[in-house]
């Protein structure tokens, strides 16, 4: 019997995975890893592009960003995702364009039903969460209303969280520095 073909070894794998097993245990293993080996996001503006690859890259291993099946994948209308004129976007490429509500609403179909999806967005979110330096988890960590569903931690939303502050974060730095340069010229 041939081997079903796949780019990624996350495509490959099809169905929930089964955790009693050791493969299963060596799939969350290598899924929850930190998206770039032992470099740690800070949650800053200025590394944010590269962080946003790396994670896009560590997505792609485990089919999380397989077009309209991976969980990176969401689509405008979270009540009709089947529907012949849906249409998704990807949040790693599309992430400005969509809110915390929407992908909440749509990460609710899903993240307490015994399916791939549900575990692909836990082992998103503990490999975001390892690929944080102490100083981010400190800022996102506060949010974990924003990025848990009845308790389950979603990959999607965490990641939504990890832009938002990066991006406040230098929103603000900007502010600050604007105000001492004011201050400093009168």
């Amino acid at each position: 019997m041939a081997a079903p073909f796949a780019l990624y070894p996350g495509d490959a794998v099809q169905g929930i995975l089964d955790y009693s097993t050791t493969d299963g245990r060596k799939h969350f293993e290598r899924a929850t890893r930190p998206v770039n080996g032992e470099l740690f996001f800070d949650a800053t503006a200025e590394g944010l592009f590269g962080f946003i690859k790396d994670v896009e890259t560590h997505a792609q291993k485990f089919g999380w960003t397989t077009e309209f099946d991976g969980i990176f994948w969401i689509p405008d209308d979270v009540n009709n995702p089947d529907g012949a004129d849906a249409t998704f976007k990807n949040l790693l490429a599309s992430y400005g364009e969509m809110s915390i509500e929407h992908i909440r609403e749509w990460e609710e179909t899903y993240i307490d039903v015994e399916c791939r999806e549900a575990q692909d967005s836990v082992q998103a979110h503990h490999s975001l969460r390892s690929s944080l330096s102490k100083t981010a988890l400190d800022k996102v960590n506060i949010y974990k209303s924003e990025y848990t569903i009845n308790g389950t931690p979603s990959g999607a939303l965490f990641f939504k969280i990890i832009i938002r502050e990066s991006v406040l974060d230098t929103n603000a730095t900007a502010l600050s520095t604007r105000a001492r340069l004011g201050s400093a010229t009168r």
